[in-house]
């Protein structure tokens, strides 16, 4: 499993939700980095992890994205 951690801007959201949603993803942690931004985590498969970064990537445009292997 990989942890992807990304800070995406409020204005953002709602692209999130929809992305999220359409690659299954349907629990994520979703925390104020500040003002302006949001800092979201989920899980993922390992197989899924590359498509999923490319996915939030075109669609949520992200001010950063970071991926973690868990265990």
């Amino acid at each position: 499993m990989k942890r992807i951690e990304t800070v995406v801007r409020r204005s953002e959201l709602g692209n999130f939700y929809q992305c999220a949603g359409r690659l299954g993803i349907l629990g994520f942690d979703l925390a104020e980095d500040n003002r302006a931004a949001l800092k979201v985590d989920f899980a993922v498969p390992d197989t899924d992890a590359k498509d999923t970064v490319h996915a939030f990537l075109e669609q949520v445009h992200p001010d950063s994205i970071a991926i973690f292997k868990l265990g």
